[in-house]
């Protein structure tokens, strides 16, 4: 899904908390769930296919660069080298 989707979605779901809270009415609260619901599932799908992408790009790296694959590996796990002074 694309950013702009999701900015659209986003906007929507804004929109029907603002009528929601104006009328405070059973109709308006289910559509402002709904949004709601379609908001997480847009964010879900994203980084579901963030993920999926990154993986690939890593399993690519792996293949062609050992090297810049265990340097992303080491950035995401947070790796910070102790060096001991003798």
């Amino acid at each position: 899904m694309m950013e702009r989707e999701i900015k659209q979605l986003v906007k929507q779901k804004t929109t029907a908390w603002k009528t929601f809270i104006q009328t405070m009415t059973q109709r308006d609260k289910e559509e402002y769930n709904t949004k709601r619901q379609e908001v997480k599932q847009a964010f879900k799908k994203t980084k579901r296919e963030s993920w999926r992408r990154f993986g690939e790009e890593i399993n690519e790296k792996y293949k062609v660069d050992n090297r810049k694959f265990w340097t992303k590996i080491k950035q995401l796990k947070g790796h910070k080298e102790i060096k001991i002074r003798a």
